[in-house]
């Protein structure tokens, strides 16, 4: 007879800690995202918040796909560019990524890194225009953390690489009214968070009049409770909220909560009223140079018809207006009902998903000029049929210059001539931009 072996309980293995390197580190240059990158061990090594030619102790983290990540300890070697952070928060905040590189050399390595970009996939324009830099203090929408623990709130910005929620009075990069508005909103909100849950709270300023948008569960079954609605009138009315929506998850449905009256933008003559959490460009000032570079285009080449794509909620299409009929494409149905509703002769607007379903060259062939402004994954699609159509001017507004790169080399081995490009910086201390850019055929 087999005798069976004693099934022993087996003892639960602890959990390896990841293993983390001290060591020197000699920084080459700055990466796309604006992290220092180094040499370890045959890889890439990315350091944030240190510049080219500085020497580093860095804590060097387990490889991943990509190369190896560090967190700097100390500079051994400082570069003759680092500033001291005008934030006293910047040394924890996830937010900004190169407020420690002075305004010079932070202004180049933006002017490089898209110069790079193009170079690197041989698309690089017959005229680089000056660089548009926009001030700190202008940005009109945030999306802050926030936190109750026994009573105590904290809003403010994730700490790089953690869930801690790092507590903020008052952020360099927005508004002066959005942060008067985020500090005033604190005392209210020991009434409507939720003990040891995380909350998200999205401010936007539309033309003085902000929107708050709550993401996240409350109360019991995750509703807001009469008490905690009663506190969200109570700061609306207060501190000058117009209108607030709450909603359980991001990209859920929002639910209205509390409003005055609708957010109207205004553009050039066009009248939209916005929906919850509308995506406007981050700055009026950086809209404002957006809009003034692509209606100097539209001096100078006096199109008749235009063709706008991924118009969004008409920030472009009230001065593409002035300049001849618009004919205006966008995935998201509700833009387009308030496109359409804005009533406005020389518009037609139409929901679709150019993803999926790009105009054709025989659509595309009606128009004297293509307008269009992709999200970051750009236009790859769309830009296939643009390459083989005989649209004359094509101008192509992005806010990512890996995927504008793509697009243009589609564009340029179609036959367009890459006439000019000019870069506008409305996302300052971080690797963001954006970029007009003019195609002829």
């Amino acid at each position: 007879m087999c005798k069976l072996k004693s099934m022993s309980k087996r003892k639960p293995q602890k959990k390896k800690t990841p293993s983390f390197i001290e060591d020197n580190i000699r920084i080459l240059e700055i990466g796309a995202r604006g992290d220092g990158i180094a040499e370890y061990k045959d890889e890439k090594l990315f350091i944030p918040r240190t510049i080219q030619n500085e020497t580093v102790k860095a804590r060097i983290r387990p490889r991943k796909s990509g190369g190896y990540g560090g967190e700097l300890l100390d500079i051994e070697e400082k570069s003759p560019h680092r500033v001291q952070p005008p934030c006293p928060y910047y040394e924890k905040c996830g937010g900004c990524s190169l407020q420690h590189i002075s305004d010079e050399a932070y202004r180049e390595w933006k002017e490089a890194k898209v110069r790079d970009i193009l170079g690197r996939a041989n698309t690089t324009p017959a005229e680089w225009c000056e660089t548009i830099f926009i001030p700190p203090q202008t940005r009109r929408r945030a999306t802050f953390a926030a936190f109750m623990h026994k009573g105590k709130v904290s809003v403010g910005y994730h700490q790089s690489r953690t869930h801690q929620i790092i507590d903020i009075e008052n952020c360099l990069v927005l508004t002066p009214h959005l942060n008067d508005i985020a500090r005033n909103l604190r005392p209210y909100l020991k009434d409507i968070l939720p003990e040891n849950r995380p909350v998200s709270i999205s401010l936007q300023d539309v033309g003085g009049q902000v929107e708050m948008v709550l993401t996240g569960r409350f109360g019991r079954g995750g509703e807001l409770d009469y008490p905690a609605r009663q506190a969200l009138a109570d700061a609306a009315q207060d501190i000058g909220i117009a209108r607030i929506g709450w909603r359980f998850k991001e990209f859920g449905e929002i639910e209205p909560v509390f409003q005055k009256g609708n957010l109207i933008k205004r553009s050039e003559g066009l009248v939209v009223t916005l929906p919850y959490n509308a995506f406007l460009q981050p700055s009026e000032e950086g809209e404002a140079a957006l809009i003034k570079c692509l209606t100097s285009i539209m001096e100078t080449e006096k199109p008749q018809k235009i063709i706008e794509l991924f118009a969004g909620n008409g920030t472009f299409t009230g001065p593409l207006l002035k300049y001849g009929s618009v004919q205006a494409f966008e995935s998201d149905k509700q833009a387009v009902q308030r496109l359409q509703a804005a009533g406005m002769d020389g518009l037609t607007a139409e929901t679709r998903d150019l993803f999926e379903e790009p105009l054709s060259v025989s659509e595309l062939q009606k128009s004297g000029c293509v307008v269009l402004d992709p999200p970051r994954a750009g236009a790859k699609e769309q830009c296939a049929e643009l390459a083989q159509s005989k649209v004359p001017l094509i101008v192509y507004i992005s806010c990512n210059p890996a995927t504008f790169a793509r697009d243009a080399k589609a564009l340029i081995e179609g036959g367009y001539k890459f006439k000019s490009l000019q870069i506008i910086d409305q996302f300052v201390w971080s690797a963001h931009l954006e970029i007009v850019s003019i195609f002829k055929k």
